[in-house]
């Protein structure tokens, strides 16, 4: 059962009272350098969660945050933020925002679903997370990364993704990806699922190389070999 939880602060009676709070739920408390083991990521010992406590939002932080979700893309950041804090000017990778005085009752809510993800992936639900080469996908969580970065889609692009994904490097026809994407009954054209793929394509295109491919009169492909299109 997965129960480290990784904190990030300076105030050592914030740890402290973490700790404890979080100990009553049976989570490992381990409290952060500005430096971190990039291991933990990817393994059976993945944290549940990233804790920002009590620190400056600043370039050193966002700095942090982004090296952070490189290695790990899909432990989620949460901030326990300051009473006068704005969440609209936080950083783009916090995934859950606490303002003090926070509510540990909301904390310790959210790490235990997160922590009930997690075992149901051990437990063999490997097709919750997708991935090929850079790029990952949270079925369950309805999200992107790649390369570490947060790809914010339409549900029609995700759903593109995800039919590409659970074949990858195999051709999706378009009328695969029809009845992946579209509602049963729907009246799709061909060239309306080129026009979709082609803003899926730029999408993904921000952080990287062009990863899918164009099979002429038949469909589409991931392919860490496709031509680059820019």
């Amino acid at each position: 059962m997965p129960r480290k939880v990784l904190l990030w602060t300076t105030d050592p009676q914030l740890f402290l009272l973490l700790r404890h709070v979080l100990s009553t739920e049976g989570f490992e408390t381990e409290l952060l350098a500005r430096q971190f083991d990039p291991t933990f990521c990817g393994t059976a010992n993945e944290p549940v969660a990233f804790i920002s406590a009590g620190m400056p939002d600043c370039a050193a932080s966002r700095q942090l945050y982004s090296e952070f979700r490189k290695i790990c893309p899909a432990v989620p950041i949460v901030l326990l933020m300051k009473p006068d804090g704005d969440q609209s000017g936080s950083p783009k990778q916090i995934d859950f925002f606490l303002k003090h005085p926070f509510d540990p009752v909301l904390l310790l809510n959210f790490l235990k679903r997160r922590r009930a993800d997690i075992a149901n992936l051990c437990e063999g639900d490997v097709a919750t997370v997708l991935t090929y080469c850079d790029l990952m996908i949270n079925r369950r969580q309805i999200k992107v990364f790649r390369n570490g970065h947060r790809i914010d889609l339409t549900p029609l692009q995700f759903r593109l993704l995800e039919r590409l994904m659970q074949t990858p490097e195999a051709v999706c026809t378009r009328d695969e990806l029809i009845s992946s994407a579209w509602k049963i009954g729907d009246d799709v054209d061909p060239r309306t699922v080129d026009i979709h793929i082609g803003h899926l394509r730029k999408a993904l295109a921000r952080f990287g190389s062009n990863l899918i491919r164009t099979v002429q009169a038949q469909g589409y492909a991931l392919d860490r070999e496709a031509p680059d299109l820019r």
